[in-house]
């Protein structure tokens, strides 16, 4: 029967395709039957090809899921009745760079953003990253924060990051990307967030997940837990990590993916997800996330006397004034302006900003260049 229909497939080939344009793909698809390499979509009546022949499936397999990251994802377990194909390494890899920053002053849950100054220092850091970077950036955080994040950019920044379908005033966020191919030009990709559940969530699947799989009188619910969690998580990444160029067939460019203080397990899942992959640790703390923190940092509701001081040099068009006259005008008393003094941030500003001090006592004053107001 085989060798039948492949001699009726050779014959076909030989017809003047041009006059019957759909049988081709006819062609196509009864050889890729022959070979294994292809299934129908029921929702519609795709055809769906393969790279090559699937291995030999069950014979009571009724349903094919294609889902990239189910060697990870915690749901899978419970599935017994399920049989795991082996995957395909992965393309590209040699291409992709990780960039994982681990100064924990770099946190960046949804708590950690929503303190003083967090988004705002994180979107001055990543203006000036994003501008560096060749190529768009695929930046992705959580939704409440999307409209705010996009208009605290730069504005060269934002020419180079897609805005979320549909949402012009909001860069792309967690739960709206999946099986989205409306990124796969960017080359870089920055993650602003981690797209975690609540914990009543977490607890109530993993209780679901250790009964089915007998684990709930083996182990500790709290450890499944936190297993689940890790294992959720690090498959929610990866979907967006492949939001970009690199789930092309081809890529022929290098792809950066910029990681904040990711969990510990969580990192070591990437790695081994993306094997091949270079991994590069950052351990520094941005100077521009440390300035706007120190400047934004407020104390009972008021600004901080270092902040006070910083807003005012930005502000301050030059020339000279004492000292005296300035503390009076910070309302800075003088124990706190000689503590103020001693800090090396503050002697970073004062340096940043083009400013000497000379004199002594009450004659002490603060001098800068007057600013060009033509230029």
């Amino acid at each position: 029967m085989q060798s039948s229909i492949r001699r009726f497939i050779q014959e076909c080939r030989i017809l003047p395709l041009s006059l019957m344009t759909n049988l081709g793909l006819c062609l196509d698809v009864a050889e890729a039957l022959m070979e294994g390499r292809c299934f129908f979509d029921i929702n519609g009546g795709k055809v769906l090809f393969c790279r090559k022949a699937l291995p030999g499936l069950p014979e009571e397999a009724k349903t094919v899921l294609f889902d990239a990251t189910a060697e990870v994802d915690p749901d899978y377990p419970g599935l017994w009745h399920g049989h795991l194909l082996d995957s395909s390494p992965p393309l590209h890899m040699e291409k992709l760079h990780f960039h994982i920053y681990t100064d924990r002053r770099l946190r960046v849950s949804m708590q950690a953003l929503h303190k003083q100054a967090a988004l705002q220092g994180f979107a001055a850091f990543l203006s000036e990253m994003i501008e560096d970077l060749p190529g768009k950036t695929f930046l992705c955080t959580y939704k409440e924060d999307s409209e705010t994040l996009r208009r605290l950019l730069s504005e060269k920044a934002r020419k180079k990051v897609p805005v979320h379908p549909g949402k012009p005033d909001c860069v792309p966020y967690y739960g709206g990307n999946n099986g989205s191919n409306s990124f796969n030009d960017c080359t870089n990709v920055i993650l602003l967030g981690y797209p975690r559940l609540d914990p009543q969530t977490y607890f109530r699947y993993t209780a679901i997940l250790a009964e089915k799989t007998g684990q709930s009188g083996t182990h500790p619910l709290s450890r499944l837990e936190e297993d689940y969690e890790t294992r959720h998580l690090a498959a929610r990444l990866e979907q967006e990590i492949y939001r970009c160029a690199i789930r092309n067939p081809s890529c022929d460019h290098d792809i950066h993916v910029f990681l904040f203080t990711p969990p510990e397990r969580v990192a070591e899942i990437l790695r081994h997800r993306f094997q091949g992959c270079h991994w590069e640790v950052c351990e520094e703390y941005p100077e521009v996330i440390r300035q706007i923190s120190g400047q934004m940092r407020t104390y009972k509701n008021k600004p901080t006397h270092f902040a006070r001081l910083s807003d005012w040099l930005e502000h301050w068009e030059g020339g000279e004034i004492y000292v005296s006259d300035l503390k009076k005008l910070l309302e800075v008393p003088d124990n706190s302006w000689k503590e103020l003094m001693k800090q090396a941030r503050t002697k970073e500003l004062i340096q940043a900003n083009g400013v000497s001090i000379q004199g002594s006592g009450r004659y002490r004053k603060m001098m800068r260049e007057r600013k060009n107001k033509a230029a």
